[in-house]
């Protein structure tokens, strides 16, 4: 930062975001013990059926030991889509963070990016808070599926 500083160069750093809706977890906290309820489970989200989404949503949430799986609970935020929750990206995030192949970045660092700018006293040092950028323009997820986030 120094170097820039002192030479009066402005500083941007973009929020890394990724692509929630459509971009499942690539593996989650014992995926083989709960393969045949996740691959149920997708199923169940393909149909859009939202008095079936609901039924298996309300069976699912009595299983805590599911509540760590990341695909799992990429899965609840799909279930929460179609049953019309306006909630459901957080669920989409959650399952992003639980994804133990980390391809996508976490939510602590992106709190941390957002901290350094905040804190930094620098006024050629920029935050650029993608993520809502993107959500505030195009307001409705269906429609960000295709956007990177």
């Amino acid at each position: 930062m120094k170097l820039y500083t002192g030479k009066n160069i402005p500083v941007i750093i973009f929020e890394p975001v990724c692509n929630l809706l459509d971009m499942p977890p690539f593996s989650g906290e014992k995926d083989n013990e709960f393969v045949s309820f996740i691959k149920e489970y997708d199923k169940i989200i393909q149909s859009k059926n939202p008095r079936l989404v609901k039924t298996f949503y309300q069976e699912r949430t009595k299983r805590i030991d599911l509540n760590n799986n990341a695909n799992i609970i990429y899965l609840d935020g799909l279930a929460k889509k179609i049953m019309g929750d306006p909630d459901y990206a957080a669920d989409l995030i959650h399952a992003k963070d639980l994804d133990t192949v980390p391809f996508r970045a976490r939510s602590e660092i992106v709190n941390a990016l957002r901290q350094f700018v905040q804190t930094n006293n620098n006024k050629n040092l920029y935050y650029i808070p993608t993520f809502s950028v993107l959500t505030n323009k195009l307001k409705d997820l269906s429609y960000r599926q295709r956007a990177v986030f």
